[in-house]
């Protein structure tokens, strides 16, 4: 799963930059029919990233989100 989410994060890096988007990626969301993936960039390392995969059903995008931010901030 952390190769795959590393291409999609790259081709999304390489379509903003194409597009001349100057904005760094914060995050990229996946849905499909049953699943949420999350794929969060870590601030303070480019290179590195959090993933979560949600079922649409038993959880919530937004708490999910969040949550992750929270991870985030608590990483030294």
């Amino acid at each position: 799963a952390a190769a795959a989410c590393a291409q999609v994060l790259r081709a999304h890096r390489l379509a903003a930059r194409s597009m001349g988007l100057p904005d760094h990626i914060e995050e990229v969301v996946v849905g499909t029919a049953s699943r949420h993936q999350l794929m969060r960039m870590l601030s303070r390392h480019s290179d590195l990233f959090l993933f979560v995969l949600l079922n649409k059903q038993r959880s919530n995008l937004s708490v999910a989100r969040f949550k992750l931010m929270e991870v985030e901030k608590g990483l030294v």
